[in-house]
């Protein structure tokens, strides 16, 4: 069974489940030209993103990053057992020591409220393909 959360379907990757405590992250790797888009061919809006996290019990946490995956592709990760969740086979653009992501960080608003951490790379080759990693801000 596939789940849909305000009109947005989750793929094979995010297929509903059991209880799994402690989801962190949402992982979304999207080529866009923008930074933000409403939803519009596919982009996931905000509101669903804190949807989503919040209701994470409904989704299937992967147990490891996927390889190279493509556009538009959600993972759900629980980042203190799943470390290194970042390593996805793509190559992102690097700070100027050569080794390290480069990531930038983000804090989105609901209001004047912080809700959540948006941390994002851009691809090496690519710079309008990027993954964005999101999670709750601790109350």
């Amino acid at each position: 069974m596939v789940a849909e959360i305000n009109g947005l379907e989750a793929r094979e990757s995010i297929q509903l489940v059991g209880d799994v405590p402690n989801v962190q992250v949402l992982t979304v790797t999207i080529l866009s030209k923008y930074y933000w888009r409403p939803n519009i061919d596919g982009y996931v809006l905000f509101a669903e993103i804190c949807e989503i996290l919040q209701n994470y019990k409904k989704f299937r946490i992967a147990p490891e990053p996927a390889n190279k995956p493509p556009s538009g592709s959600l993972f759900l990760f629980d980042r203190k057992v799943l470390r290194y969740f970042r390593k996805d086979g793509h190559n992102w653009r690097k700070k100027k020591d050569g080794k390290t992501v480069k990531e930038a960080h983000e804090r989105l608003k609901a209001g004047s409220v912080d809700v959540l951490h948006c941390y994002y790379a851009h691809g090496e080759e690519n710079e309008n393909f990027q993954r964005r990693s999101y999670w709750l801000l601790e109350e």
